[in-house]
């Protein structure tokens, strides 16, 4: 008699074929009276499987399970699978990169400018840079920097540095990554744009509200010996102020 070939068997005896293996099974051998197994998770046979590799599970779809005849289903969105997936989770979507349909056998495009996909993206819009940071260039994984301090940025999306505004004169901002800039105390001022820190108003001059971009002068019959103060001191009796600006009686 003839042994029945790889991928065949025949478990009955007197019989003029052999019968071909049966679907989700493996007859990876000749002269079989049985099939020699399931097929793994990962891969399938709609019959007459003559190895124990069975099928490879086709790329964008898995089969999750031992034994199966065809895929089990596709890979989610956020998930992609090059082939031989063994689990309905598939592959999560690389860092930097989206996969934004079902069924997708490699990630479907990078993340653009303004946005960043740790992994796992299901959208083509990845997430957006949060507001205080940018993301500069396509691909990211994460933001690719924080404003600096004197610098603010309260939307967003942003797709470059420049997007960090900085801040209005009267008003810093001594913090990295920050959404808005802090408005400079009275007593102090803040000159020009992109302040740091306050600067606290010298001696022979005031500021008695928030914001300022600069400091006034005592005027005349005033003076202040201190800095960082709100209000001038009246010249001592006995005594002359007779200038402005003035950080003792003259």
């Amino acid at each position: 008699c003839l042994l029945c070939g790889a991928g065949w068997y025949q478990a009955q005896s007197g019989t003029l074929a052999c019968d071909a293996c049966p679907v989700g099974l493996h007859c990876n051998g000749t002269g079989l009276g049985s099939p020699s197994g399931h097929c793994d998770a990962g891969s399938f046979s709609g019959g007459g499987a003559s190895s124990s590799a069975c099928t490879r599970c086709p790329a964008g779809r898995h089969c999750n399970e031992t034994g199966l005849g065809a895929p089990s289903g596709e890979c989610g969105v956020g998930t992609y699978s090059s082939g031989g997936a063994a689990s309905s989770e598939c592959t999560a979507c690389p860092a930097g990169m989206h996969c934004n349909a079902t069924g997708l056998g490699a990630a479907s495009g990078v993340c653009s400018a303004g946005t960043y996909s740790s992994g796992g993206a299901a959208s083509s819009a990845c997430t957006a840079c949060p507001a205080g940071m940018y993301c500069e260039g396509v691909g990211l994984s994460a933001p690719s920097g924080a404003c600096e301090a004197g610098r603010y940025n309260p939307l967003t999306g942003a797709a470059s540095r420049d997007a960090c505004r900085l801040c209005a004169a009267g008003q810093y901002q001594n913090l990295t990554g920050q959404t808005s800039c802090v408005a400079c105390g009275a007593g102090t001022y803040c000159a020009g744009s992109g302040s740091t820190a306050e600067t606290p108003c010298r001696a022979g001059t005031y500021n008695d509200a928030p914001s300022a971009a600069a400091c006034l002068l005592c005027g005349a019959g005033w003076y202040q010996a201190r800095s960082g103060t709100l209000a001038c001191d009246a010249c001592p009796v006995g005594l002359h102020c007779n200038g402005t600006g003035l950080g003792s009686p003259s």
